[in-house]
């Protein structure tokens, strides 16, 4: 069992030696379960009754965590001002791009359930019809 304390000062290092990360590239840094680091790195995101924060966010990225896509924080060293998050109706916006194109290659592939299905269902609403 590790020493109590010993995780922060883990983090710490890390984001001293390697640079801003995400909580997943943190926790894969140190091999810690993302379900206990994770704890951790809010809890230092905060400022405490006696401790100070020691994490701020710097910015925000769009990665593809167990197949969800939604904007991740990359935390820093300080106690800085938090990024902006970024406005969720363009996050919208690029999941409809992200789905429609999904739907566009499942539909449109080789299939045989797909030949009864009509062509308004599957065609994208911005291409020509035929």
């Amino acid at each position: 069992m590790k020493p109590y304390g010993s995780t922060v000062a883990d983090i710490l290092k890390v984001l001293e030696t390697v640079g801003p990360m995400t909580r997943s590239e943190i926790c894969h840094q140190l091999g810690l379960d993302r379900m206990n680091c994770s704890a951790v790195i809010t809890r230092m995101a905060k400022a405490g009754p006696k401790t100070p924060r020691r994490l701020h966010i710097s910015g925000y990225t769009h990665d593809s965590e167990h197949g969800r896509c939604y904007p991740r924080a990359i935390y820093d060293l300080g106690d800085k001002p938090d990024a902006k998050k970024p406005n969720r109706q363009e996050n919208r916006r690029e999941a409809r791009k992200r789905s429609d194109k999904r739907r566009a290659v499942h539909n449109t592939m080789n299939f045989v359930f797909n030949l009864a299905v009509p062509r308004r269902l599957y065609r994208p609403s911005n291409q020509p019809k035929e």
